[in-house]
């Protein structure tokens, strides 16, 4: 495992003042290199040490969820730490050392800091325009997330072992969902905002972009967090979230 943090900027826009900022926080505190990938060199280097491509439909994505994809592609083939662009104050040092001396634990994270955090994989169904029986399901395991949301760990920051049962099931899962996609997403691809989401309005124009908000990280991160609870560590600081757009 990597004792070095990535972090994702996906488009050609430049960080903003907050951005550079939460950068800065994080690349003085957290005791280990920070990485910042950008689309050359995740390009020109990273993606040839993987040894793979990146997924077709992965420029169609907005940016938010091209990191999405990122985060999963690097904890599954790299392992070490992912953060947002968020500030942080407190050394990760410590925790890389406690993850990396058990062979129980695959990640580590903070804990998930309420139940509104949880994603609401149901409003996904909806929008996917799944069956009625389908959306049930889906709220079903919402309410279950929701209740056990003090087992969960959040999706702004974490440390992962590479290539385990959990990672594994997490790309795998994440490109599944893309395959599904990819059709609507060249037809409707991601064009109006850095963060669009399906049926929001920009500038008067309704997006048909087809990706639901949550649908390719937290939907399947959460569930899987619940499912692996016993091999998932809860020590890593919280990161801010205030301010930093």
């Amino acid at each position: 495992m990597r004792h070095e943090v990535f972090t994702f900027w996906t488009g050609a826009n430049p960080l903003s003042a907050n951005r550079s900022d939460a950068l800065t926080t994080l690349q003085t505190s957290v005791g280990v290199p920070v990485r910042l990938v950008e689309d050359k060199i995740l390009r020109e280097m990273y993606l040839p040490q993987i040894g793979i491509e990146l997924h077709p439909a992965y420029y169609c994505l907005n940016l938010a969820h091209r990191a999405d994809y990122l985060r999963a592609m690097f904890m599954n083939f790299y392992g070490g730490g992912y953060a947002d662009i968020k500030s942080n104050t407190k050394s990760w040092k410590d925790c890389f050392e406690v993850l990396n001396s058990t062979d129980r634990a695959y990640a580590m994270g903070y804990t998930e800091v309420s139940r509104k955090g949880v994603a609401k994989i149901f409003k996904s169904s909806l929008k996917l325009d799944n069956t009625l029986f389908e959306v049930a399901q889906d709220y079903v395991r919402y309410i279950i997330l929701k209740k056990n949301y003090k087992k969960l760990v959040g999706c702004c920051a974490f440390i992962f072992k590479p290539n385990t049962p959990l990672t594994n099931l997490w790309w795998v899962e994440l490109n599944q969902r893309l395959d599904s996609l990819h059709d609507d997403l060249k037809r409707y691809p991601s064009k109006l905002d850095p963060k669009e989401k399906p049926g929001k309005f920009y500038s008067g124009i309704e997006s048909r972009y087809p990706v639901p908000w949550t649908y390719l990280l937290g939907d399947i991160l959460h569930p899987l967090m619940l499912e692996f609870e016993s091999n998932i560590l809860h020590e890593l600081p919280t990161p801010q979230f205030d301010n930093y757009e």
